[in-house]
């Protein structure tokens, strides 16, 4: 996951991890996700509201989305979606490592 890719560089300049931590690689974790994703659920949008089918297949309309609107054209829209991803994605990557961590003293409380 990329969320332990961007732990890891935080590592590398802050030896102690806290939850703030988790929660920028989470969202940059996120973000990064997100990003490489759109283009996908933008042609599968496309294709959803298409009342009379111009293109027949997810490639057609990947193709014909770059032809008329340029390759950044697989982007339009994209601001909304990040906003949304880094918060979301940071709140739950914190609440896994708050359970994992109760999950480690509850272990040890009841000798597990």
């Amino acid at each position: 996951m990329m969320v332990d890719v961007y732990k890891n560089i935080f590592k590398k300049y802050s030896p102690t991890q806290n939850l703030m931590h988790s929660f920028v690689a989470g969202s940059m974790g996120g973000i990064t996700a997100s990003a490489a994703t759109y283009p996908l659920e933008l042609v599968r949008t496309r294709i959803a509201g298409m009342v009379t089918p111009t293109e027949r297949g997810i490639w057609r309309t990947f193709i014909g989305i770059i032809r008329r609107e340029g390759f950044l054209g697989l982007y339009k829209g994209l601001s909304p979606t990040l906003i949304g991803a880094m918060p979301f994605e940071g709140v739950l990557i914190v609440q896994g490592c708050i359970y994992i961590e109760l999950t480690k003293s509850a272990g040890s409380i009841w000798g597990i």
